[in-house]
């Protein structure tokens, strides 16, 4: 008789392909990258990934995120939000640690918080 496997990664990644485009607010308790377009705000207790063809707006709220494309909105990440060379940011930033690359617009505020514990 087999037995279970214990150590296999069950993450399930939620995909918002290339030409998709999506007009609602979204939540999820999954991972999630966006390679198109939302109009609504992103909810995630896991990680987002903004696509460098993605455009989003609307504010987002995650566990972590790493931003290669466009947001117009407010986002709120409780541990590290990386911001890659070609991202652009329209709006407000709330995160733990956060890593901006040269080359990388924001415009917006930024608040620095202590990781939750």
């Amino acid at each position: 008789m087999a037995k279970p496997v214990d150590n296999i990664d069950h993450r399930v990644v939620d995909l918002i392909s290339e030409n998709a485009i999506v007009r609602a607010n979204i939540t999820t308790q999954n991972d999630i990258r966006v390679d198109g377009v939302v109009e609504g705000s992103i909810v995630t207790s896991r990680r987002l990934v903004v696509g460098p063809k993605a455009i989003i707006k609307g504010d987002i709220k995650a566990n972590s995120a790493d931003c290669f494309g466009k947001i117009k909105g407010d986002l709120l990440v409780d541990t590290v939000l990386n911001i890659k060379h070609q991202a652009e940011i329209d709006g407000n930033i709330s995160a733990s640690l956060l890593s901006i690359e040269t080359g990388a617009l924001f415009t917006g505020c930024c608040n620095m918080k202590k990781e939750k514990r």
